[in-house]
């Protein structure tokens, strides 16, 4: 996923130059924004990484009723 959506940008963004690219993505699509941000910290002026999966060991389960609904992060 991550070098497809990388290869992607690559191509686009050798045809032409953009001076202000935003990335986002929710879920699976936060944590391929994480891993694009991270490979081009200097190719994205923005990023938003809604729900990412990016750090299990320091999430604990957020509980509402009887279901689990998310992990909110733990400070260490």
């Amino acid at each position: 996923d991550v070098s497809d959506c990388l290869k992607a940008f690559d191509t686009v963004t050798s045809s032409r130059q953009y001076n202000e690219n935003f990335v986002f993505g929710f879920s699976h699509g936060g944590w391929l924004t994480a891993h694009l941000t991270a490979a081009r910290p200097d190719g994205f002026k923005a990023a938003c990484l809604g729900n990412p999966v990016i750090n299990l060991v320091t999430c604990y389960p957020l509980r509402m009723g009887s279901g689990i609904i998310w992990c909110v992060p733990i400070i260490i």
